[in-house]
């Protein structure tokens, strides 16, 4: 599954790159927002707002039943967060996502 687009609010749309995001230029506040929902939609919980998922070929909303059905454990850890890559600090304020297919 790849997350293609995050509705961050109304008219406010966020475009991810479909192998590769960086996530920066947001105040820690709506970054950890953005990280959490791709985080929760890469462990078939989608917590609230509407975005694009392609799955198998398709072009899917982030919509509970949809994500049930692609079977994702929901143990799964797919966000990679600045503090979780060498030669970075924790709280550097540069944080990154990568929500892998």
């Amino acid at each position: 599954m790849r997350v293609l687009r995050l509705d961050l609010a109304p008219g406010e749309e966020l475009d991810l790159h479909p192998d590769l995001s960086v996530i920066a230029g947001l105040d820690p506040a709506h970054r950890a927002a953005v990280l959490d929902r791709l985080a929760d939609l890469a462990r078939g919980r989608p917590s609230g707002g509407s975005g694009l998922l392609e799955a198998h070929g398709l072009l899917l909303p982030p919509r509970p039943e949809l994500l049930a059905a692609l079977g994702i454990p929901d143990e799964t850890e797919v966000v990679v967060r600045a503090a979780d890559l060498p030669g970075t600090t924790a709280g550097s304020g540069d944080g990154g996502a990568h929500a892998p297919r």
